[in-house]
């Protein structure tokens, strides 16, 4: 019974952040279903990571102004 009550509460975690995830591709400007879900996958799929220890965490440390890229100019 506990296993049952664990998968439920599991699964509306999941269902939630799916939520979010789809709310905040939608805030983006992304309206087209096809690609709101690969941002869903992507970003669930850094969530995982992150919570199962093997999340690298990036950041640009200078990006110039003129740079529209988003892992910064090479």
């Amino acid at each position: 019974m506990t296993k049952l009550v664990e998968t439920n509460e599991a699964e509306e975690e999941r269902r939630l952040r799916t939520a979010e995830f789809e709310l905040r591709a939608k805030n983006m400007g992304i309206a087209e279903e096809k690609l709101v879900a690969q941002k869903v996958a992507i970003w669930e799929g850094m969530w995982a990571s992150k919570h199962s220890g093997d999340y690298i965490e990036v950041s640009i440390l200078y990006s110039s102004p003129h740079c529209r890229s988003y892992w910064g100019c090479c």
